[in-house]
């Protein structure tokens, strides 16, 4: 919900507050890329680019591992098909 509220405060023009929230966001649940990602997003148009590529670095970590995750989780159910 923090995510969501940051995302549209954003839309709305209000970077700081929107920062905030994601901020808060990304600390209770630092596993959400999309967040990361959206972090990343205001934080460079706040031109705070060091930490902007830091999030969208971990950003892109986790939704690369979460697509391996995937794929064997596909990679198992064929097997189990083809058995």
């Amino acid at each position: 919900a923090l995510h969501l509220l940051g995302v549209l405060l954003h839309e709305k023009g209000e970077l700081s507050k929107a920062i905030e929230l994601v901020k808060t966001a990304v600390e209770l649940n630092p596993q959400y890329a999309q967040a990361h990602h959206n972090l990343a997003v205001m934080l460079s148009q706040n031109g705070q680019e060091d930490q902007a590529k830091e999030h969208m670095r971990i950003s892109e970590a986790l939704l690369e591992a979460q697509g391996a995750k995937q794929n064997k989780i596909l990679t198992h159910q064929e097997k189990d098909f083809l058995e």
